[in-house]
């Protein structure tokens, strides 16, 4: 049954209620937009290649009312044509194949071969009086006239579909208009079935590249959070996808140090487009800092667009290490010479009246910030609320107040404020309501920094001890 007929029902009864009194065996061809409506149906459910061509060729033979057609198709070197045809007018050999062939592709040997050279469909009145070409394969079977179209997407071609006719025939334009809306069809179909198997094939391709890959590898989108990772993250880092997909990279891996410059660089990623490499220290999962070389690019989408972000990454801690140490046996080295010639010391410690008396010592000295956490740190970007601590004595609700925290460690925590603070001790009430935890920080240091033109001050604590006391509010969000 033709794809036509396999689209088409009939009423059981007539507008009258009475059972029709006959339905003829055979029928007219129904319109050509009817045809293409059926096709198209049939294209969607993506049959095989060579079963797609084989209906297309069947479809616009049952159209134009003619017996025979075929089939050609392109090799994947293109460098032959495998041909097919199949029959119509005997009832017996409907829809079998009658004759195949596989041939050169040669324009002056094959109608196929032309029609794909010429890019469009070619009507041959006469087969064996045509000069532009000698195709025995189609004379043989003794046809005198041929309609082909070439099945083709740009620069790449697939084969062609033809009808054929025994008997002296003309072909309309209109006859040649539908060939090639059906080859059409065809080629769409195909083009995507191959385009979707050749992304499934790469993407198996990549992900098995991604897993083995001995570097860190990370997908962010656009604004830093973790799409992917590799195997050789889940290895250095011990976090797995599940923990981190879906996190910003610098409250999830980075040093609080290095998070402001990493910020600064997914910025250049995003403006310039351009590969970036940069190296930073993240934190893994058990708090082992380790330093990465990192290799940054960006993927872009069908409309030009940042769609993700690529990093590869190198653990060059031990590099680093071993850099450290030359250059503090440098520094001994340099040292212990100045130690062996006194003139030098002389010279360069100064005149007694140089030395000034010690400044008083002030909990809250701005100035240098140097490290000072003997625990690693970690980027901690959130609000939490804290609280004065004073003699001992519980705060009520409405004396905490949110800041804006900076970094965190096992020992202790920063928050920023505009102006230092009075106290010297702190209940903070660390995590998201219903369930905190809140602990007694001392403020230790703190640190004056000028960002566009303002002015805060970094206050870095130290946990005291835990504190019994638990502030009664609605949850809230971060």
């Amino acid at each position: 049954m033709s794809i036509l007929a396999a689209n088409r029902s009939f009423p059981e009864t007539l507008d009258d209620g009475h059972a029709p009194t006959h339905v003829a065996e055979t029928h007219s061809p129904p319109s050509r937009p009817a045809a293409l409506v059926a096709f198209g149906r049939r294209a969607a459910a993506l049959p095989g290649v060579p079963a797609l061509m084989m209906d297309a060729a069947a479809l616009v033979a049952e159209i134009l009312g003619v017996d025979d057609y075929g089939i050609a198709e392109l090799s994947d070197d293109r460098g032959h044509l495998d041909l097919c045809l199949s029959a119509t007018r005997d009832a017996l050999l409907a829809g079998e194949t009658v004759a195949q062939r596989q041939a050169p592709f040669d324009s002056r040997t094959s109608l196929a071969a032309f029609t794909l050279q010429a890019a469009c469909a070619m009507v041959v009145a006469d087969l064996p009086a045509d000069r532009r070409f000698n195709d025995s394969f189609l004379i043989d079977q003794g046809f005198r006239s041929a309609l082909m179209a070439p099945l083709q997407m740009s620069d790449e071609a697939y084969g062609a579909i033809g009808v054929f006719s025994r008997e002296p025939r003309e072909f309309l334009i209109e006859d040649m208009l539908f060939a090639e809306a059906i080859a059409q069809l065809v080629s769409s179909t195909i083009g995507r079935e191959r385009a979707v198997k050749q992304l499934a094939e790469e993407r198996r391709l990549t992900s098995a590249l991604f897993a083995s890959i001995d570097a860190l590898m990370l997908v962010f989108d656009s604004v830093g959070r973790i799409r992917k990772v590799n195997t050789a993250f889940e290895r250095l880092t011990g976090f797995t996808l599940q923990e981190v997909v879906g996190r910003p990279v610098w409250n999830t891996l980075l040093v609080h140090d290095d998070v402001a410059e990493t910020q600064a660089m997914f910025e250049r990623l995003r403006t310039t487009r351009e590969p970036i490499e940069h190296e930073n220290s993240i934190l893994t999962k058990h708090g082992e800092r380790r330093r990465v070389r990192w290799s940054n690019s960006v993927t872009l989408d069908a409309a030009g667009e940042i769609d993700s972000i690529v990093a590869a990454g190198i653990d060059v801690t031990r590099e680093r290490q071993v850099e450290e140490k030359y250059r503090a046996l440098e520094a001994a080295i340099e040292c212990e010479r100045a130690l062996q010639n006194p003139a030098a010391i002389a010279t360069t410690a100064g005149s007694p009246t140089d030395d000034k008396p010690p400044a008083p010592f002030r909990p809250l000295d701005p100035g240098g910030f140097a490290e000072r956490r003997k625990r690693p740190r970690r980027s901690f970007q959130y609000q939490q609320r804290v609280a004065p601590f004073i003699d001992g004595q519980t705060p009520p609700a409405d004396s905490f107040r949110e800041v804006q925290c900076h970094d965190i460690s096992s020992g202790g925590f920063s928050f920023v404020v505009d102006q230092l603070p009075n106290h010297v001790r702190y209940i903070v009430a660390l995590g998201m309501p219903p369930i905190q935890m809140h602990v007694v920080a001392k403020v230790i240091h703190s640190k004056t920094v000028t960002e566009n033109g303002k002015t805060h001050h970094i206050i870095g604590c130290q946990y005291v001890s835990r504190a019994d006391c638990v502030e009664r509010q609605e949850p809230r969000t971060k």
